[in-house]
């Protein structure tokens, strides 16, 4: 797997994690825009 042969194993959760914050952020910006275009009745 590609994450096994780039990430090591001792720190992987700590990196995964810190990526995971900013793609959440983004979601959460997407749907609060999508909402926002339909008049807040999403």
């Amino acid at each position: 797997m590609v994450r096994s042969k780039y990430v090591p194993e001792e720190a992987r959760s700590t990196i995964l994690n810190l990526f995971r914050i900013p793609l959440n952020l983004i979601v959460v910006t997407v749907l609060s825009n999508v909402s926002n275009a339909f008049g807040g009745r999403w």
